[in-house]
């Protein structure tokens, strides 16, 4: 893989103001070990690029950019800023950020005790199809310890402690 030239094609283009150039530019930071930046560097400079096609209504952009927003890794955590970039990118049809935009109400809802029992339900096997197991298996034990004769929700319990225990053995 030649990331030198591949940068110097996506700076060109980005130049030209094709978002989506900045969007394999950032992949290509992300994945040249020899660029010759520290992590910190890397993680700005991917940061900025996302921004700059989110400003230019790029849709996976924005997507990213809420990302990043919402997990803290590659701009501080501010899940305003994530709700933001993730509702432009929802209102633009992007499936995965009307579904993170959903995942991150119910995270709210949970957060202030107003969440009911279907839309726990339904969060921890959203969080569970994100691969967030950790975080699916706290909320659907929450909802056990409330209905303990819920079947679909011990099976639930079940199934992601499997995903959690092979993913420790891998």
């Amino acid at each position: 893989r030649n990331y030198a030239e591949a940068r110097k094609l996506c700076e060109q283009a980005k130049q030209q103001e094709y978002p989506k150039a900045c969007i394999l530019l950032a992949k290509i930071y992300l994945q040249d070990k020899e660029v010759g930046l520290s992590t910190k560097e890397v993680s700005d400079k991917v940061h900025k690029l996302y921004k700059e096609a989110a400003c230019q209504n790029d849709a996976e952009a924005q997507f990213l950019l809420a990302k990043q927003y919402e997990t803290g890794k590659g701009a501080r955590k501010d899940l305003a800023k994530a709700v933001h970039w993730c509702k432009r990118a929802a209102n633009q049809g992007l499936r995965k950020a009307v579904l993170l935009l959903k995942t991150m109400e119910l995270e709210k809802k949970y957060a202030e005790n107003t969440i009911k029992p279907p839309e726990q339900l339904q969060l921890a096997e959203e969080l569970e199809n994100q691969g967030k197991f950790k975080r699916a298996l706290v909320i659907a034990e929450d909802y056990i310890h409330k209905n303990p004769d819920n079947e679909s929700v011990r099976l639930l319990v079940e199934r992601i402690q499997k995903k959690l225990n092979s993913d420790e053995n891998d």
